[in-house]
């Protein structure tokens, strides 16, 4: 029912095509929409990547596309939390990227996709010139632990600008509050497109709050990402 509440979202969007789309059909091809950008700064660093229910599928296509020189990318999908061996096992050999679940104070390094595991929240800290992911038990956020927002909202304060958020597939609010402050940090935001997620509802209520940069379909998230940290970095 909430996520079906959402609905009109997409429709408000196709009335106001003309204006958010920059003259695109968003009717026609909402999965290429580009919404205005906020102000970024500097080049890439990192991607963290949020999302629960019906979020899987999305996140396996985002990280077959990715080459082997991406920044790191860190990952809070609580409904894949509980088996990360088994969805990393499956997935390994398709990858150009090194996929793990994390530990308690990694260092994270370009190439490597970080998975926050059952149980504990992520959080960015700089130490040094060093990102790191630092677990930190406590309660659920928005019903999930891990928190897209406490990974988005930590990260946000500490790269800025050179951060890029991805907000997949979700039933509630996690992982919304965490992209509006990557947005208002001058970060990156893209959403998978709700037409194609399966639980639509924290996507369109993202778009609803006006902080999304761009919406695309799963295997095309790697192309924008890419795309956008050549930009940043010229």
């Amino acid at each position: 029912v909430r996520a079906a509440s959402a609905v009109n979202v997409l429709k408000n969007l196709q009335k106001r095509s003309s204006v958010i789309g920059q003259g695109q059909n968003i009717e026609n091809d909402l999965s290429r929409v580009t919404l205005p950008s906020q102000k970024k700064k500097g080049p890439l660093k990192l991607i963290v990547v949020g999302g629960n229910t019906g979020a899987q599928k999305s996140l396996a296509a985002l990280l077959e596309s990715l080459p082997a020189d991406t920044p790191p990318v860190v990952i809070s999908v609580s409904t894949i939390s509980g088996f990360l061996p088994e969805f990393i096992q499956k997935l390994k050999s398709k990858m150009q990227v090194q996929l793990e679940v994390a530990k308690n104070e990694t260092p994270l390094f370009m190439g490597h996709v970080y998975f926050c595991p059952t149980g504990s929240h992520g959080k960015i800290e700089a130490r040094a010139q060093q990102l790191m992911l630092r677990l930190e038990k406590g309660s659920p956020v928005c019903s999930q632990m891990p928190s897209s927002n406490v990974l988005f909202e930590s990260a946000a304060s500490v790269v800025s600008g050179g951060l890029c958020g991805v907000l997949l597939s979700g039933f509630g609010t996690d992982g919304v509050d965490g992209l509006k402050s990557v947005a208002g940090h001058g970060g990156f935001t893209l959403i998978e497109n709700p037409e194609t997620a399966q639980f639509p509802f924290a996507p369109q209520k993202a778009l609803a709050l006006g902080v999304v940069d761009q919406i695309f379909d799963s295997h095309e998230f790697a192309k924008v990402i890419l795309d956008y940290r050549n930009r940043s970095a010229a």
